[in-house]
């Protein structure tokens, strides 16, 4: 009997001391392969900064982006501003002739497409009355998105009063906070890296709302008529 017991023990401790190995071992592939994700996305992180860097040299003095349909323009918009939101994160110490860079290049893009749906300049009439804060603009989506039958159906004459493509908007933040940053640097000030990262957040969210609302719409569609959904009814 003492001996059928001892068997049992050791049994026992010889299976539970194997999941134990077992369990160390899938631990560590785990944290191994999620250290391979990690670094290949700071990969990608800095392949897309480089990028970036590549394209401020460029962007204006091509037709690189003016062919483009404003879909695949707003998409650019978001994954610089993605970008800018990490990049921004991530550091103490901006370089802000990269960031200033960056963000003339989205302004180039938001003009575009204001230009495209030919919306006056849109001027935010807040007024700021500290020296260390950003103002931005005040959105209000339509909750129908693509949905939406006042902005998309052209046979009403009935209007959509809440925004859409806000590219005016997005326009006038975006040169408040390049004459902000100006603006510091000429005044050997340094800018506020909290509020940069307030005005950055907004935009990307902004953007990301209009290209989820534009890529619905244009989901089952010819790529040839994308741009047909691009527009605010007036």
């Amino acid at each position: 009997m003492w001996n059928d017991n001892k068997l049992y023990t050791d049994f026992l401790i010889n299976k539970y001391s194997k999941n134990d190995l077992v369990n160390s071992f899938l631990i560590k592939l785990k944290n191994k392969n999620i250290d391979l994700k990690i670094d290949k996305l700071e990969i990608e992180y800095e392949k897309k900064i480089k990028e970036l860097i590549e394209l401020s040299k460029i962007y204006y003095n091509t037709n690189l982006f003016k062919n483009k349909n404003s879909l695949e323009l707003i998409q650019k918009e978001l994954e610089i501003t993605k970008i800018l939101t990490k990049y921004t994160l991530l550091n103490k110490d901006i370089d802000y002739s990269f960031l200033l860079s960056s963000l003339n290049i989205l302004l180039y893009l938001s003009e575009i497409l204001r230009n495209r749906l030919n919306q006056e300049e849109y001027k935010c009439i807040k007024e700021n009355k500290i020296s260390d804060y950003i103002i931005r603009s005040s959105y209000k989506f339509c909750t129908y998105k693509d949905k939406c039958n006042y902005n998309y159906n052209i046979n009403t004459k009935l209007l959509c009063y809440h925004d859409h493509y806000v590219h005016n908007m997005i326009s006038s933040d975006l040169k408040i906070i390049i004459n902000y940053i100006n603006n510091k640097q000429i005044n050997n000030e340094k800018p506020c890296n909290k509020e940069i990262l307030k005005t950055i957040n907004t935009i990307n969210y902004v953007i990301n709302h209009m290209e989820n609302e534009l890529n619905d719409k244009c989901a089952f569609e010819p790529i040839n008529t994308w741009d047909n959904f691009h527009f605010v009814k007036k």
